[in-house]
C-alpha cells in the first residue's frame, strides 16, 4: 500500500470514527474527527509529491504542492482547487475551536455545533475524501 493511500485509509477511519461517536451524541469528538480526516486527506496528496511536514500548516503546504506540481493534475484542476478550498475552511474553521473551545465567545468545544452543522462538515469532509482519492490515484498514474 502506498503511503498515499495509508492516509486515505486514515482518513476513512477517522470519518467512520466520526459516525461512531455521533451515536453517542458526543459532537465535539466527532467532529474533530472529521477536522482530523480532512488533514489525513491533505497528506495523502502531498505525500505522492514528498514526505509530509510534522509540524507547519497543511493547507499551506499543500497550496505549495499544487503551485509546483500543477501540470500533474490536468484535467482534475478543478478538483484540486475545490479540495484546498474545503480543506482550507475545515482546518481554518474548526481544528483550533473543537480542541481548545472558542474563548472569545465562551464556548467549550460541545457546544460549538449543531447536529446540522455537523452533518454539513461531514459532507464536506466526504467530499474531501473522495477528491483526495481521486488525486492520488492520477499522481500514481502519472508517476508510472
Amino acid at each position: 500500500m502506498s503511503e498515499s493511500h495509508f492516509y486515505i485509509k486514515v482518513a476513512r477511519d477517522f470519518l467512520d470514527q466520526a459516525e461512531s461517536v455521533l451515536t453517542s451524541k458526543t459532537l465535539s469528538l466527532a467532529a474533530l474527527s472529521l477536522v482530523l480526516a480532512v488533514e489525513n486527506s491533505i497528506l495523502s496528496v502531498i505525500s505522492c509529491f514528498k514526505l509530509p511536514s510534522a509540524v507547519g500548516d497543511p493547507v499551506m503546504e499543500l497550496k505549495f504542492i499544487a503551485e509546483e506540481h500543477s501540470a500533474v493534475f490536468g484535467n482534475l484542476a478543478a478538483s484540486l482547487d475545490k479540495f484546498i478550498e474545503i480543506s482550507q475552511y475545515v482546518e481554518y474553521t474548526y481544528r483550533d475551536i473543537l480542541m481548545h473551545g472558542d474563548y472569545a465567545n465562551n464556548r467549550v468545544p460541545s457546544e460549538i455545533l449543531s447536529i446540522e452543522e455537523f452533518y454539513e462538515l461531514k459532507t464536506d469532509v466526504e467530499k474531501t475524501i473522495e477528491i483526495a482519492s481521486a488525486l492520488i490515484d492520477r499522481c500514481q498514474k502519472h508517476a508510472v
